[in-house]
């Protein structure tokens, strides 16, 4: 006699969701990630939702250590390296948020990326607004 199987779940779920315990994103944060990522077009504004500044927050955290690019990845929860390298990495590199730790290499293999002052900055504003609403 044969039993059927429960075939596994195929497909987890790639992209985080807002929690509700997580705070909506405050009006200069999200100014401040449309320049960064040079968002020009209020289509492409229309693209900063709060589980993109979510993914965005969680990989400036992981970035206070030099990371590698696959670390980086996971924090944000995208499988896609070109859509990440695309859509996060390199807007933060140009926009002086992050920096690379073998700059004259962009693709070495011993790559890490790292958080600027300017990207820390960001972050703890961030992180004073997230603890202001919640409290």
């Amino acid at each position: 006699q044969v039993t059927p199987q429960v075939p596994p779940q195929v497909t987890p779920q790639v992209t985080p969701q807002v929690a509700p315990q997580d705070n909506l994103p405050t009006k200069n944060e999200l100014l401040e990630l449309e320049s960064v990522l040079s968002l020009a077009t209020p289509q492409a504004r229309s693209q900063i939702t709060p589980e993109v500044v979510l993914q965005i927050y969680r990989l400036l955290e992981t970035a206070e250590k030099p990371s590698e690019r696959i670390q980086l990845q996971k924090a944000v929860g995208l499988r896609a390296r070109k859509h990440f390298r695309l859509t996060y990495l390199e807007p933060l590199l140009k926009g002086g948020w992050l920096a690379r730790t073998i700059p004259n290499k962009p693709t070495s293999r011993l790559q890490r990326y790292y958080l600027t002052p300017q990207g820390r900055a960001w972050l703890k504003k961030a992180a004073k607004g997230r603890s202001r609403k919640q409290s």
